[in-house]
């Protein structure tokens, strides 16, 4: 789940990198942004997608990462009283 997780998380970093974080200075009231030279509107909306998707994945990653830890700490024996 971890190695799954933060491969997605890579993917859509990455995509939210490509789709969005290159082109905001670009887009206009509308959030819409042309680029001539590839004949592509990017929207700011995909920004927001994107990134929502990479957090959620680093924190599910993070999560199992934490669980996976926890659980294979050797715990003492506690004493009986």
């Amino acid at each position: 789940m971890v190695v799954v997780s933060l491969g997605l998380a890579l993917v859509f970093g990455v995509l939210y990198h490509a789709m969005y974080w290159r082109w905001r200075g670009c887009f206009d009231d509308a959030g819409r942004c042309f680029v001539p030279g590839h004949g592509v509107v990017y929207h700011a909306q995909s920004g927001v997608v994107y990134l929502s998707l990479t957090l959620v994945c680093a924190g599910l990653a993070l999560i199992g990462f934490v669980l996976m830890a926890r659980s294979r700490t050797v715990k003492a024996p506690r004493p009986d009283l």
